[in-house]
């Protein structure tokens, strides 16, 4: 009579499929994994602007100002009345502006008009992070903290009831 320890050919091979099976998961979960890493490495666009900046600077001007000739109406048009329209032997549709001479600003005034923005943004980012450090200062004028207090080094004298 065969024990139930021996083991039979069908169990030797269900045992080699287990392993089999295990194996292939091991694979495609570290596939999946190393996919996983790669599409957020291409989906991180701070990767590209800290490797790359300027063609970063370069690409989202482009942007925007792809983004401003689409958006941006070329002319402007005006309505004219219909009052306005026959007093002036016109046919009441719209029309084209006369072209008024804007006086142009200097290169100063640009170079002040395209700076003024970052030097303001750049006090408010200084401002922000004087008042973070000032809030988040555990010891503003108030003596040591516990931490710093345990870590000083205490004078040797001897405690009531205690030998030196």
């Amino acid at each position: 009579m065969a024990s139930p320890q021996t083991t039979r050919p069908d169990q030797a091979e269900v045992e080699q499929l287990r392993r089999e099976m295990a194996r292939i998961r091991r694979e495609i979960h570290a596939d999946v994994n190393v996919a996983a890493e790669h599409l957020e490495a291409t989906l991180n666009w701070r990767g590209y602007v800290r490797s790359a900046p300027w063609p970063a600077a370069g690409a989202a001007f482009g942007v925007g100002f792809l983004a401003a000739w689409l958006l941006v109406p070329r002319r402007r048009i005006r309505v004219v009345e219909r009052e306005q329209a026959a007093s002036s032997g016109r046919s009441p549709r719209f029309e084209k502006p006369e072209t008024e001479q804007v006086p142009s600003k200097g290169v100063m005034s640009m170079a002040l008009g395209f700076l003024a923005p970052i030097a303001l943004r750049a006090a408010q980012n200084y401002a922000i992070q004087f008042v973070e450090d000032r809030l988040l200062a555990p010891s503003a004028g108030m003596g040591p903290t516990p931490e710093e207090e345990a870590r000083r080094v205490q004078p040797d004298h001897p405690t009531p009831g205690r030998p030196f």
